[in-house]
């Protein structure tokens, strides 16, 4: 039996296009998706109101969405609360534990909170995973069941995107070494953001094969180079099939097909398709 994924990044509710936003309703309304993953940056400024927009969205569909923070839910204005509960807003909005994970039939999803309180550097939106992060992420892949779908979600990128400026540099720091760990315990999919570029594709890691889902903004302003996006991975069995959904003409349609099949190697591409 196939399951369905929605992956959604970087809505920020504070500078929402709303025609885009409006859409991403529509496609949500109409479409069979069994599973909604967020990775991070549902706000601009980690405001209460802008918290409050994003809950009466995810509110609004059939589907209970898995999210994660990303470096802009931290309040920007509020220091002392940045410091002291950076989540805090994150937690009582949307009443959801900012590292959550889930366990079902065919899969297992481990969501990591990349985003910080503050850097001894002055970029405060760049990211990192600690140790304790890193551990409960290869526990849980190690103990899951053979033939489950390891998924670990995070905001910011394990690889570079040249294209996106700044936000494309910011890679997770010990990416390279984090990467061999996750894929010897067993991780199928990486789900990142930050970038506001959509990409699914099969990446090396050592001698195997994953898939990275990079998802772009879903419904704001802030665009890089590319109108917004999310993307939807169908998994059936040692199957993927995986469609970029682009933001055009006033409503979402499919832009990128891809089918990827698991082998001995890892996640081959099998078929690709520019719609």
């Amino acid at each position: 039996m196939a399951t369905t994924f929605a992956h959604l990044s970087d809505l920020h509710f504070g500078r929402i296009d709303a025609p885009v936003l409006a859409a991403l309703k529509d496609y949500f309304n109409r479409a069979h998706v069994d599973e909604v993953i967020v990775t991070g940056d549902l706000t601009q400024s980690g405001r209460r109101s802008e918290f409050a927009e994003a809950a009466l969205f995810f509110d609004m569909l059939k589907q209970r969405a898995t999210i994660i923070p990303g470096n802009h839910d931290a309040p920007v204005y509020n220091l002392w609360q940045r410091f002291v509960s950076p989540w805090k807003r994150f937690r009582d909005a949307l009443n959801r534990d900012p590292e959550p994970v889930m366990f079902a039939r065919n899969f297992v999803f481990v969501g990591l909170n990349s985003a910080t309180r503050m850097r001894l550097s002055l970029d405060w939106s760049t990211g990192r995973l600690s140790s304790k992060q890193i551990s409960k992420a290869l526990t849980t892949f190690q103990d899951s069941q053979s033939g489950r779908l390891n998924i670990l979600g995070i905001h910011h990128p394990f690889f570079p995107e040249p294209e996106a400026g700044s936000a494309g540099r910011a890679v997770i720091p010990k990416a390279p070494h984090i990467l061999e760990r996750l894929v010897e315990a067993g991780v199928d999919i990486l789900m990142t953001g930050h970038v506001h570029q959509g990409r699914v594709r099969s990446v090396d890691v050592g001698d195997r094969k994953i898939i990275l889902s990079q998802a772009g903004t879903a419904s704001s302003t802030r665009t890089r180079g590319e109108m917004p996006s999310f993307n939807i991975i169908e998994a059936e069995g040692d199957i993927l099939h995986t469609r970029i959904i682009r933001y055009a003409d006033e409503h979402f349609e499919p832009e990128k097909t891809r089918s990827f099949a698991r082998t001995n190697s890892g996640w081959q591409l099998t078929e690709a398709h520019d719609l």
